[in-house]
């Protein structure tokens, strides 16, 4: 007799794998299933998509706080965008990030005549705002944390667990558009402005790096197309599982 075919995972099956809920042999299933694979990505996309809107749905895009930084909105998104400022700490803190980033990027040499400074626009500059329902679970008797951060369309997991050497971290890039773009992305871990790890992304869209010391960093992610996500206040601490 023939060995069964393992029927396509159900709603409930899919629901299990967004909420990794999912046991070993589910997940070895979707692994070698192209049919399950695609149906899994739809639904992420799908989730991804919904929480985005709802979590953003007041605040002003990436591109336009660039833009308002610069001075380069009219006086009524001016306006609109500062009294949403007053009110909104996610944007308030996406506003400074992309501040400093602008003054570390000034500081390199820049093109054209020494009389005057040519400013570039990060137009694919974007600082991920974390999704306030954190969660944490047991994985093989130690407790795995878990942080996603989204912003435009792209969605960064990260997993944290402590090892012997210090706190190991998978991440997953998701982009709503192509998650292939990413691939090839370089993966910087930076401590008060002081590189601690790289790594890069691989084909299936994660990275894995580990980090020896605790304290608070901020994620850097460059695609090989230039494109630059941010997730700062990465809260490193043993004590806590992450």
């Amino acid at each position: 007799m023939g060995q069964t075919k393992q029927a396509h995972v159900t709603e409930d099956e899919i629901s299990m794998i967004l909420d990794g809920t999912e046991d070993q042999h589910l997940r070895d299933h979707v692994g070698v299933c192209s049919e399950c694979q695609r149906r899994v990505e739809d639904a992420r996309r799908i989730e991804m998509s919904l929480k985005q809107r709802l979590l953003c749905h007041d605040c002003p895009p990436s591109h336009k706080l660039t833009d308002y930084s610069f001075g380069l909105v009219s006086e009524e998104e001016r306006d609109r965008i500062a009294g949403h400022l007053k009110i909104c700490k996610s944007c308030r803190d996406e506003l400074a990030t992309l501040t400093k980033f602008l003054e570390e990027e000034d500081q390199l040499p820049s093109a054209g005549s020494s009389e005057g400074k040519i400013i570039r626009l990060p137009t694919d500059y974007f600082v991920a705002r974390f999704d306030p329902n954190q969660r944490k679970r047991q994985v093989r008797g130690r407790e795995k944390r878990q942080l996603r951060a989204q912003t435009n369309g792209i969605v960064v997991l990260l997993d944290f667990q402590v090892v012997a050497s210090g706190t190991a971290i998978e991440g997953t890039v998701i982009d709503t558009d192509d998650s292939r773009d990413w691939i090839g992305s370089l993966i910087e871990f930076r401590k008060q402005d002081v590189l601690h790890t790289t790594c890069q992304i691989d084909e299936l869209g994660t990275f894995r790096c580990q980090l020896a010391e605790d304290g608070t960093y901020t994620l850097r992610i460059t695609s090989p197309t230039g494109g630059i996500v941010v997730v700062p206040d990465i809260v490193i601490d043993p004590q806590r599982g992450t």
